[in-house]
């Protein structure tokens, strides 16, 4: 969702129609970053705990820097997926 904002909202306003909703300070961007270094760090925990293959954590960033493919990873990886295929 923060690629979402960053790229859907941010990067249109500042270099669209010229505004800069942080006041041109980047914290935008940095919040971004941030929740992907996050991201990755869970994958990695994941792995660590043993919920999740070495593989399928790679898919995980492998997915985190193509846009929206996050979505489809976490609902592939859904403990639940089957009772989320039902509904």
């Amino acid at each position: 969702l923060s690629a979402v904002v960053l790229f859907g909202v941010y990067l249109p306003f500042k270099y669209g129609a010229g505004i800069e909703i942080d006041g041109g300070q980047g914290w935008i961007g940095w919040i971004h970053g941030t929740l992907f270094a996050a991201y990755l760090v869970a994958l990695l925990g994941a792995v660590r705990v043993g919920q999740w293959s070495p593989v399928a954590a790679g898919v995980g960033a492998l997915s985190a820097v193509i846009p929206g493919a996050t979505f489809i990873f976490e609902r592939r990886m859904s403990p639940n997926r089957t009772q989320d295929l039902a509904a």
